[in-house]
């Protein structure tokens, strides 16, 4: 069942927060055990609520009739900013949340639409549920947001704020995105990619080597390895070439290989 949009009022500097949000991901990196843990901390914060749960829900049928495989990645965090790590794989026999998405009913063009769990939780007034469908990888990615039974009520405005953050993450997750974004900054050594960050800055080799506390001599072999890296000759080459990765970075799933 699709959920139906609920106009609410949204404040300006509500959604400016979404967005400075959404750039603090993209500037912190790739790597979901890094985006994901600063995105419920943030959004613990923002919603003043109890609880916040990230992840990744990836369903696999099994050899056995009817029963299928539930893989859960992600991150949580309590009111006290703590994070844990989500890690399961459990069998279902009737997965019902995720009907909507292994029948392929999920329209293709609009993607800013929720979808309802089966039944409601706490009616929304305090617990926010939203998923992002993502059919090409089987899998389903959620956002949940818990406030206490004493606490304020969500409002359809908190519903709308969550909805807006999660449907521009999915607009990284496509099919047609993943399969054009290539970053090979990716898998960077942290002395690399802090050199790399330093040259697009304009700091020169003897620079970045005062900088980062280590001879010039390093550098200049970091500097070589990132040429390799980029496949460029030239500084000039090398800048262009980590901007227009910077450009083109997505951040990325845990599971972003499972088959379509």
């Amino acid at each position: 069942m699709i959920a139906p949009v609920r106009h609410a009022p949204l404040k300006l500097r509500d959604v400016r927060w979404i967005f400075r949000l959404l750039a603090e991901i993209r500037r912190l990196g790739d790597d979901p055990n890094q985006w994901r843990p600063l995105m419920v901390r943030e959004l613990v914060r923002f919603f003043r609520a109890e609880l916040v749960v990230s992840s990744e829900i990836y369903v696999s049928p099994t050899t056995q009739n009817g029963v299928w495989e539930v893989y859960d990645l992600g991150w949580g965090t309590g009111a006290d900013g703590q994070t844990w790590r989500i890690e399961s794989v459990t069998q279902e026999t009737d997965p019902s949340v995720f009907d909507v998405m292994i029948r392929d009913q999920v329209p293709t063009l609009d993607r800013r639409v929720s979808i309802q769990p089966l039944h409601p939780i706490h009616q929304g007034t305090t617990f926010i549920l939203s998923n992002q469908p993502l059919p090409h990888l089987l899998a389903i990615d959620q956002i949940g947001v818990h406030r206490g039974g004493q606490s304020q009520p969500f409002t359809p405005s908190d519903h709308r704020l969550l909805r807006l953050l999660h449907a521009e993450l999915g607009r990284f997750w496509r099919k047609d995105v993943l399969d054009q974004t290539t970053d090979p900054a990716r898998t960077l050594a942290p002395r690399l990619r802090q050199t790399l960050e330093l040259l697009v800055q304009g700091l020169s080799e003897k620079q970045i080597a005062f900088r980062l506390e280590i001879s010039p001599h390093t550098v200049h072999n970091y500097v070589k390895a990132l040429h390799q890296r980029f496949r460029v000759s030239s500084r000039g080459e090398l800048i262009a070439a980590a901007r227009q990765a910077e450009n083109q970075f997505v951040p990325r799933l845990s599971r972003p290989d499972r088959p379509d």
